[in-house]
């Protein structure tokens, strides 16, 4: 949460500017406002639409990483076991 009487761009605007000079800071925004000021700071700005299919893309590829071992995988040898629910979880979930 920000202080009282401080904006979230603000927020966003001093911490980038901080945490720029030391490490490689992306915000996600798509304020044409805040998107120069962002870049003013030596920070990288990427829109929220790409934010966004940047990180359907990542959980595409965690699923497929998650599938993949799952092949692999052997279920709990335990009585009474679903083996269809153990497989259902971890390639639907």
């Amino acid at each position: 949460y920000t202080k009282e009487a401080e904006t979230a761009d603000s927020y966003i605007e001093k911490t980038a500017h901080e945490l720029a000079k030391n490490y490689r800071v992306r915000v996600a925004t798509s304020d044409g406002t805040e998107q120069l000021i962002i870049l003013g700071s030596g920070a990288v700005r990427l829109s929220a639409r790409l934010f966004h299919a940047e990180v359907a893309e990542v959980e595409k590829q965690l699923r497929e990483i998650i599938y993949g071992m799952s092949l692999h995988a052997e279920p709990p040898n335990i009585h009474g076991f679903n083996r269809r629910l153990w497989f259902d979880r971890i390639i639907l979930n």
